[in-house]
């Protein structure tokens, strides 16, 4: 049985089941395209001169941060979110005079953990690291 802290047994199983889902289906998607991509380095094919003369792999060259980099930290930023509801319970807190709990807490601590993160990506992205 949970306490008030930690919320009740349903909720919590219930962030467990979607965390497992988010979890597994980066490994789904990374490795399918991993699969993907053997093949082409097999056969000599991956990432040669024919394939670089697409534009889309230009794009996606030039502005890797933005087409990789956001949503995996959009996904990151969910992980945390997740990891802190299952551990610690339901997210209360402040602003203001307004007190915010339930899922308006959980979305507005997304909100401040994606652009913080987004923020220090971009930070790094300029200094070259």
């Amino acid at each position: 049985m949970a306490n008030s802290q930690t919320g009740s047994p349903r909720s919590v199983e219930t962030a467990r089941k979607w965390f497992v889902w988010v979890i597994g289906g980066f490994f789904f998607v990374g490795g399918f395209l991993i699969l993907l991509e053997i093949p082409l380095y097999l056969t000599g094919h991956g990432w040669n001169e024919e394939i670089q003369k697409y534009a889309t792999l230009d794009i996606l060259k030039s502005h890797w941060a933005a087409i990789v980099g956001i949503p995996v930290l959009a996904f990151f930023s969910l992980f945390l979110i997740f990891l802190t509801r299952i551990v610690s319970g339901e997210i209360k807190f402040k602003l203001g005079e307004a007190e915010i709990s339930g899922a308006a807490s959980e979305g507005l601590m997304w909100i401040f953990v994606f652009l913080s993160l987004v923020w220090g990506f971009s930070e790094l992205w300029k200094l070259g690291i």
